[in-house]
């Protein structure tokens, strides 16, 4: 019970160390707190969602692209939808995860 407490007081969850200069870093053993943690199922799926994206996008704008006279207007567009592709699913998983913090001890580097 009095390492919960330590902990809920600005402690270090691994040495148990107070936190000093940043509550989201220890100086001591070098663990750092990460915000809005994606973690690694959550990766998988934002590949296939990004994966998905991308390649049903590339199909429409090739279709568009067929169709069309003047493919220089089509391009602009089809840019920022691969774009949002890429960006959106991150963006989403962030925003589902923002409560969603753990503590990860990284290696000194001495």
């Amino acid at each position: 019970m009095n390492i919960e407490r330590k902990i809920a007081l600005g402690a270090c969850p691994f040495c148990h160390s107070p936190l000093t200069k940043s509550p989201a870093n220890c100086f001591h053993c070098g663990a750092e707190m990460m915000e809005k943690y994606i973690n690694t199922k959550q990766r998988k799926q934002m590949l296939a969602i990004r994966i998905l994206l991308i390649s049903a996008s590339l199909v429409i704008f090739f279709l568009l692209f067929q169709s069309m006279r003047d493919g220089g207007v089509i391009i602009i567009p089809g840019l920022l939808c691969l774009l949002a592709s890429w960006v959106g699913p991150l963006l989403f998983f962030k925003i589902k995860n923002r409560k969603n913090n753990i503590w990860k001890k990284k290696p000194i580097p001495w």
